[in-house]
């Protein structure tokens, strides 16, 4: 699965088939998204989205204010500064490192990727602990921040999801909770167990484990969370001390601060006030989150008598100096779930989930920055045609906003049309409404007052809907339909054309073709004589063709990978019968919708707004270059005696190849020396090594890549 995931986020190979390559580079993003995690040092508030670091200033906790943000392309996980370094795990890309020396610059210094999925971690010396969703522990030297590298692995029985370090132990949560001892950083030795079943997640505060854990019964109603306390003075032996029932759920984070314990959950900041050994051992104190526009905490990050509450959308600052009447300081606003997009000019107008629509000024497409808010909810799609923005929603119906000034858009009116499910085309003074029932015409010469100027009730399309001239082209029940809409009182149904089983998401038309996107990837039809049709290109995907735009000779267009996961193609339609893959760029957080304009591609990637632009690399024909250094896994894995190694360069430099066993030293070197950039295959003969662990080390002049190997013999 990793192989897999890894071909996927490492980067996309750029596919050539002209004299001048093309690539894919990120250019700016904002209404960053769905936070992770944060940690607060000094006045500044270090945040992991999903996208990457962001620093707030919180010198004034009422009054949070944007610093800067660095975009990074995994998925952020957790983040915890040590000196002048942010250490951010990332998922699929691993451990990242990040200068934060000048909190305005930061600066991305050294990366180390793990198989699997970097998440929780725990920094102990020059060592971090890395859970990598699976059962074993990663543990990364970073003595050189530049050149981090995996010195070594423990494999535990479950896969690990949170760790905690104290001293000479790591804390691993799994099933339960491990005790390791990490005298001998590379090489933990367990020595006990913590009984506690399931913990959700956990801190270690002195001598004590402060867990919460969730016992899930049939009726959610019946469904509890329990905190519980242990004390670990001596490691060998954990003695339970104290817990306490508690009927909400899921819980986020836990973070304690001497006898205090910090536990967020959807709805509630629960504080512990530990009195033990007095009586009663714990007491509680409840702060809801509920009604200060705050939605899903992940984390929570104490500094002084501060809670800095962290959630997908917003920041909430608390002073929590007394348990009992927690003061609420701010509801800071971080940024918003883009779903939607389209381009009018240097704006952006983004429908945001719960957050509405959101106007971006986009003149600096390096600097995006929002410059106005309009709140509704659930937006499907958005179609901007001159002075009017039409949004189309989730639950039907379609709302019409003024937007001649983009700094305030006005609401002007609603088309109520039932179970629309955002499916709308605008031509010329014509408003195009798809439900269930089929297709709506209505008339918005007089924008204030639209008229029902016709309905097409044949059948009803189930994606999306285009207009072509007079003619209006609908995805329905397995069919491309062509619809004559010339008599507005009578559409009538001239031509079909099947698409059996594609399940069409969007369709999109220029000049005399249309593109479809769907299951089965890209199809082009030539309509220059409609009502005929007539299919003249595909290109194939793998997976589902989503969103599209098109810009000039290119077609841009979003492939869903596997849950959160997408890629950004670029497909060179200069000759429309023959669409060919021009590159790509992975999209590791997903994406929902594309559009293009002024050179630039715009992608919604739900957790933000993020700016790509094809940007020409001038390669030969015929060659092919990787836009990011990685290394692959060798093959076999494990293997007897000779395994291949496969690596990518996206630049040329001096590279060096080395073999590492378990314990840290080199034992071999492969390659060290100047190399082109491209891909390169070395085979290590190992006939004169003992069977075990070894890990191959690529350090290049961008980038440092990991691997391990298992040798039997």
């Amino acid at each position: 699965m990793k192989n897999f995931i890894s071909l996927i986020l490492i980067g996309a190979l750029v596919a050539i088939s002209s004299t001048d390559a093309q690539s894919l580079e990120y250019v700016g993003s904002t209404a960053w998204s769905t936070a992770n995690d944060i940690d607060v040092v000094g006045n500044y508030a270090y945040c992991a989205f999903l996208n990457g670091l962001e620093i707030l200033d919180i010198s004034d906790p009422v009054s949070p204010a944007f610093v800067s943000r660095l975009f990074l392309e995994g998925q952020g996980q957790q983040i915890q500064l040590v000196g002048q370094y942010a250490y951010l795990t990332d998922g699929t890309t691993g451990l990242r490192i990040i200068d934060i020396f000048d909190p305005a610059n930061p600066t991305l210094v050294g990366s180390c990727d793990t198989p699997n999925f970097a998440g929780k971690f725990a920094i102990s010396g020059i060592y971090v602990y890395v859970t990598d969703n699976s059962p074993d522990l990663q543990i990364i030297d970073i003595s050189n921040p530049t050149n981090p590298y995996i010195a070594g692995t423990y494999h535990g029985d479950d896969a690990f999801h949170a760790i905690a370090i104290q001293e000479n132990y790591a804390y691993v949560g799994h099933n339960g909770i491990s005790i390791l001892d990490i005298s001998y950083p590379i090489h933990p030795v367990l020595i006990n167990e913590v009984s506690v079943y399931y913990p959700d997640d956990f801190c270690v505060e002195g001598s004590r484990i402060f867990s919460i854990r969730t016992n899930i019964f049939p009726n959610p109603a019946d469904t509890e969370s329990v905190f519980e306390v242990w004390d670990v003075s001596n490691p060998t032996v954990p003695d339970f001390i104290a817990a306490d029932t508690i009927l909400t759920w899921p819980w986020h984070d836990i973070k304690a601060d001497g006898n205090l314990a910090y536990v967020i959950s959807d709805n509630f900041l629960i504080i512990y006030s530990i009195n033990y050994p007095n009586n009663p051992p714990l007491t509680r104190h409840s702060v809801t989150l509920i009604g200060y526009g705050f939605q899903i905490p992940a984390a929570i990050s104490i500094n002084n008598s501060l809670a800095f509450v962290i959630g997908n959308y917003s920041l909430l600052t608390i002073n929590i100096a007394n348990p009992d009447s927690a003061v609420f300081l701010n509801n800071y606003l971080l940024g918003r779930n883009v779903d939607n997009i389209a381009i009018s000019g240097n704006y952006a107008y983004a429908s945001a989930g719960f957050s509405g629509l959101s106007v971006i000024d986009v003149s600096d497409p390096v600097s995006p920055h929002e410059i106005s808010n309009l709140y509704f909810e659930f937006a499907k799609r958005i179609i901007i045609s001159g002075n009017y923005a039409f949004i189309g929603y989730d639950h039907g119906g379609f709302d019409i906003i003024d937007i001649s000034d983009p700094i305030n858009p006005v609401f002007i009116m609603a088309i109520s049309i039932v179970h629309s499910d955002g499916i709308m085309a605008v031509s010329g003074n014509y408003f195009y409404g798809g439900n269930m029932s089929g297709i709506s015409i209505y008339d918005i010469t007089d924008i204030r007052n639209p008229i029902l100027a016709g309905q097409y009730q044949q059948s009803s399309p189930d994606s999306d809907i285009a207009v072509a001239g007079h003619y209006v082209l609908a995805e329905a029940q397995d069919q491309l339909l062509v619809i004559d809409v010339s008599n507005l009182h009578q559409p009538t149904l001239v031509n079909s054309y099947p698409v059996e089983e594609s399940y069409m998401r969007r369709i999109i038309v220029s000049g005399n073709y249309a593109y479809l996107t769907g299951q089965n990837g890209l199809s082009v039809f030539d309509f220059s004589n409609l009502p005929a049709l007539t299919l003249v290109g595909q290109y194939q995907t793998d997976f589902d063709l989503n969103s599209i735009a098109l810009d000039g000779s290119y077609a841009f267009a979003i492939e869903d990978i596997q849950d959160d996961i997408a890629k950004l193609l670029a497909l060179d339609i200069s000759n429309p019968s023959s669409p060919i893959l021009a590159t790509s760029i992975d999209l590791p957080y997903g994406a929902s919708e594309v559009t293009s304009a002024n050179g630039y591609i715009y992608v919604a990637n739900k957790s933000a707004l993020v700016i790509f632009r094809l940007n020409p690399t001038n390669i030969e024909e015929g060659n092919n270059l990787p836009l990011f250094t990685s290394l692959s896994q060798n093959y076999p894995n494990p293997f007897n005696a000779t395994t291949s190694i496969k690596y990518s360069l996206a630049k040329s430099g001096p590279v060096t190849l080395s073999i590492y066993n378990l314990l840290g030293e080199k034992v071999a070197t492969l390659y060290d020396g100047i190399q082109s950039a491209g891909e390169h295959n070395i085979n290590w003969i190992a006939g004169g090594y003992s069977s075990g662990v070894y890990f191959a080390r690529l350090d290049s002049k961008d980038a440092s890549r990991n691997i391990r190997m298992v040798l039997l013999k």
